[in-house]
């Protein structure tokens, strides 16, 4: 690691985060059962099977709180069976300001964009989101900065409309990310998407208490 920080000071016991493979666009949601020296235990969750988790896979970690973003590259060391943990070994730790306007929440949407300038869309998917934006991945490239029309499904009969911007851009191959902030959002989008928002916060809540739950026997 750069710099020599204590995991457990800023990962604690029971706090929840995020992990995926390098490459992939999924994010796990588990969480910390121990974590000493560079070492955390976190449960092992049923999307670990179902992602084929294998000893000296590569994993991305990401958590924040009201201050900071964290990055985290880890290598799975061993999978205990019996006890249902993964110990993961951190190589690396990236930290910056948290400057998010708001909590992102991890969703899977088919979306699709339309410049301003002509009338052909791209076909995209929402990664995550939150009241004020959200992160997409699709093909091609868009400058940061232009403006974008865009429409999200929140479900097979229930989409909403409204201008952004692109805020930010990411590479992952073959695939570009986008960060985009909503500009303009009428009173009839907007509130279908503050009620999507709302289910996103309950689900999450639930899991997390699931955990916690689990945790404490």
């Amino acid at each position: 690691m750069d710099d020599v920080i204590e995991i457990e000071n800023i990962l604690p016991e029971k706090t929840i985060i995020k992990t995926r493979h390098p490459g992939s666009f999924d994010w796990v949601t588990t969480i910390i059962r121990k974590a000493y020296a560079n070492y955390l235990e976190v449960e092992q969750v049923e999307d670990y099977m179902v992602k084929v988790l294998m000893i000296g896979d590569n994993l991305l970690i990401k958590y924040s709180d009201n201050e900071n973003l964290y990055t985290l590259e880890a290598t799975v060391q061993s999978i205990k069976f019996a006890s249902q943990a993964v110990i993961l070994a951190v190589n690396n730790i990236k930290k910056m300001k948290n400057i998010r306007y708001s909590y992102r929440y991890d969703a899977y949407l088919s979306s699709s964009l339309k410049m301003m300038e002509n009338f052909n869309e791209i076909y995209s998917v929402v990664t995550n989101l939150s009241n004020t934006g959200m992160s997409i991945i699709t093909k091609g490239f868009i400058q940061i900065g232009e403006k974008i029309d865009m429409n999200v499904y929140l479900s097979s009969d229930n989409m909403i409309n409204f201008k952004c911007e692109i805020k930010w851009s990411d590479v992952i191959w073959p695939n570009n990310m986008y960060g985009v902030q909503i500009v303009d959002i009428d009173n009839s989008n907007q509130e279908k998407f503050e009620e999507y928002i709302k289910k996103l916060e309950r689900k999450e809540k639930r899991l997390i208490s699931k955990y916690i739950k689990k945790t404490a026997i």
